[in-house]
């Protein structure tokens, strides 16, 4: 899977080709398969121009359609992650400084937040090994 600069989302099968497109309205700046389901997520910056904040999108591979989207971040959602063992945790950290935990099932609200730097989050990961 490949999240584009013109706000499309691909997925990829090296033998079959291009599988499906979904377009969005911003630039995707990280895209990420759940653990053990077909759930992916798509994050993205934020567009001053359509007046939207960085957000991220939750979709299904299977069915190649997004299922719904969280209005994440002020200002750009540059990557979520998806918990190692969890199906329904994933963090996200943005252009506002925060970093936010989600559960899929809970599509309208954040589960966790905490300012964590006094700048951008560029990345954000989940300690594998402890």
């Amino acid at each position: 899977m490949v999240g584009c600069g013109n706000g499309l989302v691909i997925l990829w099968n090296l033998q079959k080709g291009k599988l499906w497109q979904l377009e969005t309205k911003n630039e995707v700046q990280s895209v990420e398969f759940a653990y053990k389901n077909p759930l992916f997520i798509a994050t993205s910056m934020n567009n001053p121009h359509l007046d939207m904040n960085g957000s991220i999108r939750v979709g299904d591979s299977e069915k190649a359609s997004f299922l719904f989207m969280l209005p994440a971040h002020k200002g750009s959602c540059y990557q979520a992650q998806w918990h190692p063992t969890s199906e329904k945790v994933f963090a996200s950290g943005g252009g506002d400084g925060c970093l936010k935990l989600w559960d899929h099932s809970l599509p309208n609200q954040n589960i966790a937040s905490v300012a964590a730097h006094d700048g951008e989050i560029m990345s954000v990961d989940f300690n594998k090994y402890d």
